[in-house]
């Protein structure tokens, strides 16, 4: 069974090679936001989850694609009005 990776939320096919995984420092470079706001948006189920590296461990990252669509829906809800 081949199922196809897609961007989060944009159904758009990625290539496995493509997905990057980043840690926190450069989420807070991408995004605009303090720890805080950023912690509190993914408490609240408005931001991507982290996952660990490492079964057990305390190192977690992103998705990268994930954290630009975000950007970019929040982006299109805010010239929407939203």
């Amino acid at each position: 069974m081949d199922k196809k990776l897609c961007a989060a939320g944009s159904g758009t096919p990625i290539n496995r090679a493509q997905r990057r995984a980043i840690r926190f420092k450069r989420v807070r470079e991408i995004v605009p936001f303090g720890a805080t706001q950023i912690y509190a948006l993914i408490a609240a189920n408005r931001f991507p989850r982290p996952f660990k590296l490492v079964q057990g461990g305390r190192a977690s990252a992103f998705w990268e694609d994930e954290i630009y669509d975000w950007l970019e829906t929040r982006a299109a809800a805010s010239q929407e009005g939203k």
